[in-house]
C-alpha cells in the first residue's frame, strides 16, 4: 500500500483554508514545517497532525504553560482576581477566583480561557439568558410558522 503524498501547493492551500500561513518550504507529511497561526503565533507542525488530527497552534489551544503574571493577566482582562496562582502547573490545575461579579468560582485555566467558565452566579445566570433567547426563538418560528401558513 502506497502512502498519499500532498504537493506543497496542497498544504500551501489547506493553511490559508483555515488561516495559517505556511514559512519556508514543506517536505513531506513526516517532517516538520513552520507555520503562522491566525493570531500570529509562530510553530512548527506536522502535516499528518494538522490535516488528520486537527492538531493546531499550542498556544492558542493552551497547552503552553503561563507564566504567574500571565495568569493575573489572564483572569484581570475579564475582571476576575485568581487566588492561587501560585497553585498552577497546567491548563488542568483548578485555580480559585474572585470573579468580576464578586462571586467566587474556581475552575481550570482551559474552561476559563476557552468555555467562559466564571462563578456559579455568572453561570446561572448565562444559563437563564440562555433559556430566555431559546424560548424567544421558539415563539419566533411559531408566529412565523403561523404566518406563513
Amino acid at each position: 500500500m502506497t502512502r498519499s503524498k500532498y504537493s506543497e501547493e496542497f498544504v500551501r492551500d489547506y493553511l490559508e483554508q483555515h488561516g495559517y500561513k505556511l514559512i519556508g518550504t514543506y517536505k513531506n507529511t513526516f517532517t516538520r514545517f513552520l507555520c503562522v497561526c491566525p493570531n500570529g503565533h509562530e510553530y512548527s507542525a506536522l502535516f499528518k497532525d494538522f490535516y488528520h488530527r486537527g492538531i493546531r497552534c499550542r498556544k492558542c489551544a493552551s497547552n503552553q504553560k503561563y507564566t504567574l503574571d500571565e495568569i493575573r493577566d489572564i483572569y484581570a482582562k475579564e475582571g476576575c482576581t485568581v487566588i492561587n496562582p501560585e497553585a498552577y502547573k497546567n491548563r488542568y490545575t483548578v485555580l480559585k477566583f474572585i470573579c468580576s461579579c464578586g462571586g467566587h468560582g474556581e475552575t481550570t485555566l482551559q474552561y476559563f480561557m476557552f468555555d467562559g467558565i466564571r462563578c456559579s452566579e455568572c453561570r446561572a445566570e448565562r444559563m437563564r439568558q440562555t433559556k430566555r433567547n431559546n424560548r424567544v426563538k421558539r415563539a419566533n418560528e411559531l408566529i412565523g410558522d403561523k404566518n406563513g401558513k
